[in-house]
């Protein structure tokens, strides 16, 4: 046996299979509602930027504008990111990776 870190909690266990990601169902099942959450916001995200491109690409006076804004949202998202529990930020990460 094989000792592992749970990719949901971050708690050490002995891993009975090579392949074993989590220290428990409950922690499985967790971290696979918190990656379809992403997945799920991560497709809303992407489809609010598609739709501010058109909107960008109809009225360019609001170009600038939407600079600033965007400057704001990715602040806003770097201090929200250094809230997050490392363990799922960097499983975040992965999925976003896996994705591209």
């Amino acid at each position: 046996m094989v000792i592992k870190k749970c990719l949901y909690c971050g708690k050490e266990f002995e891993a009975v299979r090579s392949s074993a990601k989590y220290d428990s169902d409950t922690c499985r099942v967790k971290y696979n509602n918190f990656a379809n959450m992403l997945r799920g916001k991560r497709y809303a995200a992407l489809s609010a930027i598609r739709d501010l491109s058109n909107i960008l690409r109809k009225y360019p006076e609001f170009v600038v504008e939407m600079d600033s804004i965007l400057q704001d949202i990715k602040n806003e998202a770097h201090r929200v990111q250094m809230t997050i529990d490392p363990h799922k930020l960097i499983e975040a990460q992965n999925l976003q990776d896996d994705k591209n």
